[in-house]
């Protein structure tokens, strides 16, 4: 009986490993990616003040979630996307459209790109 229970146990365990991240991670970047892009439009319109809130509420949803993040992923990748973050935050305050979508451009990337990362499927446990 014991041992029957610790199979049930450890199944339980491999299968929240599998999908606990990927759940999280696709979450996670839906949000950021919305704000990103919503963020996008509101540079393109030079409406500055929403974009500032909106960049605002993008970093407080990161933050939220940094220690998490850095669970399952590279401490580097974490700490790079909360630097775009920062440095979007400071574009924005200096009005610098450019180079402001462009940052905006790299988080949704980045945002996209661990989305994917993480998709549980099939043909990874072959």
């Amino acid at each position: 009986m014991a041992k029957r229970i610790a199979n049930i146990v450890s199944v339980l365990i491999l299968a929240a490993l599998f999908i606990f991240p990927s759940r999280f991670l696709r979450t996670f970047s839906d949000e950021i990616v919305a704000l990103a892009e919503q963020t996008v439009d509101l540079v393109h319109r030079e409406d500055w003040d929403t974009a500032e809130d909106n960049l605002e509420e993008l970093n407080r949803k990161f933050r939220l979630s940094k220690e998490t993040l850095q669970f399952f992923l590279d401490h580097d990748s974490v700490e790079q996307m909360d630097a775009d973050m920062r440095a979007c935050l400071q574009l924005i305050h200096a009005k610098d459209t450019p180079q402001t979508l462009m940052e905006l451009e790299f988080i949704i990337a980045k945002a996209r790109y661990l989305k994917n990362i993480e998709a549980f499927n099939w043909s990874t446990l072959m």
